[in-house]
């Protein structure tokens, strides 16, 4: 973990936003019992529509996806784990 709680690769990913997919609003599953495909696609829409550049963090976890996850137009976004 980095500065102020934030996790630490968030630290060098330079975003103005960081969004975290388990916590409200989007509650995605951490333990892979249900499906967190529409709680990631929330995120991830978060953070295109986010003004600056934004990163989508996935904390540990088993994330159980089973739909697809669209991503367009997302420039100045991150994603990682």
């Amino acid at each position: 973990v980095g500065q102020g709680g934030r996790p630490a690769v968030a630290e060098d990913a330079a975003v103005s936003q960081l969004i975290d997919v388990s916590l409200p609003p989007y509650n995605a599953d951490r333990t892979g019992a249900t499906d967190a495909t529409a709680a990631i696609q929330s995120a991830v829409n978060a953070a295109i529509a986010a003004p600056g550049d934004a990163a989508v963090y996935f904390p540990p976890g088993t994330y159980r996806v089973d739909g697809l996850i669209s991503v367009t137009n997302a420039s100045g976004l991150t994603i990682f784990a």
